[in-house]
């Protein structure tokens, strides 16, 4: 994990408190680019616990179906690299399905609906 990470997460927290001398909710996370990059980051890097029966797949090429376009894969998918959100944002709830191990609808995990309820 790159050591100048947190420290970026944490200055633009202080610097989003200090300015504002607001208190942080997890309404004023959207306005806190790194934070969110640095969770998205988490998301993608670190799958969660989901039994037996989800088996880690890899495609091997890039494909399009029914006009949603499907990347072989992560760039770089071992370095933590929170930036790599700043150019190309994700929406959690929407229609992008980075974070799919996580699940969608009624199936998904419930620390992530409460994550999700307050983005």
């Amino acid at each position: 994990m790159d050591d100048g990470v947190f420290p970026t997460i944490y200055s633009d927290i202080g610097t989003y408190m200090g300015a504002r001398r607001a208190m942080l909710f997890p309404t004023n996370i959207s306005s806190l680019d790194h934070l969110e990059n640095g969770s998205n980051e988490g998301m993608r890097s670190k799958l969660p616990f989901s039994g037996p029966l989800l088996i880690p797949s890899e495609s091997g090429e890039s494909c399009e179906i029914n006009g949603y376009c499907i990347p072989n894969n992560w760039p770089e998918p071992d370095i933590f690299f929170p930036e790599r959100f700043q150019d190309n944002p994700v929406d959690r709830k929407g229609q992008h399905f980075q974070f799919i191990p996580f699940g969608a609808g009624r199936r998904m995990y419930s620390w992530c609906i409460i994550w999700l309820s307050h983005c």
